[in-house]
């Protein structure tokens, strides 16, 4: 089959599309976990609460889909940029006298990675707003990273200490998952349970507890940030004290404050 320029057109809009609707049931996912934290954490007291998730799925359909749709549009725009430097780093790899461009190459596969990062974090953030208080995009990421950054030292160590539990967990999870199976398979099977019997069951178990685990880990961080970010909110509300936070939470910010203290931090 003899490849157009005008196929080749059709394949990169509709490999972008593809990018671009997988960023978009990424965002979905972070607005109705987001939207779904700030329902409880406002309105856990009350006697006739609604319920987070349905409300959640009920104001996305109904007046953020377009604020979701750009947010993943951004994060779709820094995938294609990564494939694009991606693909330019691999075709410099094979020509000699083209170290330095190797190096920016290498230097730009850094930034994109470190771009994707912060507009999934900046996302994040903006459909917490977009959440609380029912402003456009623009307006609520702007909002969003003025709570970040009024709170630097909170998300940072939420982030660090999240990142190496989650990180933790996300492999015991897997790591058992395995054991299971494989006691599972050794006292079923009618087979010897030799492990280059079952190498294959196993490696199918490892890779669907990883993405259990994933998904796990992906629930909480954003539930995490989004609790967080609620307790900030609450606290600038309420004068300076997060009438609606809870007990442990307000017990480990307060123990983090008094480390970062006594590390010197203000």
């Amino acid at each position: 089959i003899t490849v157009t320029e005008k196929m080749k057109i059709y394949i990169y809009i509709h490999g972008f599309a593809l990018l671009w609707n997988i960023a978009f049931l990424l965002g979905v996912s972070h607005f109705l976990l987001a939207c779904s934290t700030a329902i409880w954490y406002f309105n856990r007291q009350d006697i006739e609460r609604p319920n987070p998730l349905l409300r959640s799925i009920w104001w996305l359909f109904r007046y953020h889909l377009g604020s979701v749709a750009f947010g993943s549009l951004l994060l779709a725009l820094v995938w294609a940029i990564q494939i694009l430097v991606t693909y330019l780093h691999q075709k410099l790899k094979g020509i000699n006298n083209a170290q330095l461009a190797q190096f920016v190459m290498k230097c730009l596969l850094c930034l994109s990675d470190c771009l994707e990062r912060f507009i999934k974090f900046f996302n994040k953030h903006a459909y917490i707003e977009i959440a609380l208080r029912s402003k456009n995009f623009c307006t609520s990421a702007m909002n969003g990273m003025q709570v970040v950054l009024n709170n630097f030292l909170r998300f940072g160590v939420l982030h660090g200490l999240g990142h190496v539990v989650m990180t933790f967990v996300v492999f015991f999870m897997t790591f058992v998952g395995v054991m299971i199976g494989y006691a599972i398979i050794s006292a079923y099977s009618k087979e010897e349970s030799k492990m280059e019997g079952i190498g294959a069951c196993l490696i199918v178990i490892g890779v669907i507890m990883f993405a259990v685990a994933r998904l796990f880990s992906h629930i909480w961080e954003v539930s995490a940030d989004s609790f967080l970010h609620c307790h900030c909110i609450d606290e600038e509300l309420e004068g300076g004290v997060a009438r609606r936070s809870t007990n442990r939470l307000d017990a480990a910010l307060k123990d983090a404050a008094d480390d970062q203290k006594a590390k010197g931090y203000k």
